[in-house]
């Protein structure tokens, strides 16, 4: 089964939190973890991987949090679940770098498997935090269940 693993919803729903935040606004670590019931030390790698890749910005002091990198139309779901997911993949044939596996010329399902991954990086960088936030409307944020 192909599924998101919980640093990868973690992920989208952190960032979708600090996509609501007005400018200059940011929010604590404890306050993100506790609002999405997330243990503080999951959520610090989470947001560490978030940072490594740009997405989010780390304010240090006693006022300090986290806030978006970017506006939340400039960034991907793609972007966010391969910040701690790694490469959105459907198969290990579709890797770049393994220059195609010994039984493609035989193998039934790796042009399905291309056109699947294609369609679902396709899909996943066509949906933007803001188009997120904007579908989600002003319903509160909890933790999913």
């Amino acid at each position: 089964m192909m599924r998101l693993t919980r640093a990868g919803d973690y992920a989208l729903r952190v960032m979708f939190i600090l996509a609501k935040l007005k400018p200059g606004q940011v929010s604590s670590k404890s306050e993100l973890a506790k609002s999405q019931e997330v243990p503080s030390s999951f959520l610090s790698k989470i947001l560490q991987q978030l940072a490594a890749k740009g997405l989010i910005l780390s304010h240090r002091g006693v006022r300090g949090g986290f806030s978006l990198s970017r506006k939340p139309e400039d960034i991907s779901l793609l972007e966010i679940i391969e910040a701690v997911e790694g490469p959105l993949q459907m198969n290990s044939c579709v890797i770049p770098e393994k220059k195609n596996c010994q039984r493609m010329e035989n193998c039934p399902g790796a042009n399905v498997w291309r056109k699947v991954q294609a369609e679902m990086v396709r899909l996943f960088s066509g949906i933007s935090l803001h188009s997120m936030v904007e579908e989600h409307g002003n319903r509160p944020v909890g933790p999913c269940r």
